[in-house]
């Protein structure tokens, strides 16, 4: 299921990676299937890109923090 996850989202265009990685495009260029099954050679860079993609669901955004309100204190003169 993750590639196919991925393969869309490089298609949507919501999966985006520089064009210098060219190990990373060399990995995936590679990947195939033979007989049915995914050939899991030299595929290091790729296992861990899968890996982020994956633990998105446990991703958390960091909360905005608001600014303390300022007490006024009454003066008596």
């Amino acid at each position: 299921p993750i590639i196919i996850e991925m393969l869309e989202r490089m298609q949507t265009g919501r999966f985006k990676a520089f064009e210098n990685l060219s190990e990373f495009f060399e990995e995936f260029r590679g990947y195939h299937r033979k007989d049915g099954r995914i050939v899991a050679l030299k595929d290091d860079i790729l296992k861990a890109v899968f890996y982020a993609v994956m633990m998105r669901r446990f991703a958390m955004t960091p909360t905005a923090t608001r600014p303390t309100p300022i007490r006024r204190t009454a003066f008596k003169s």
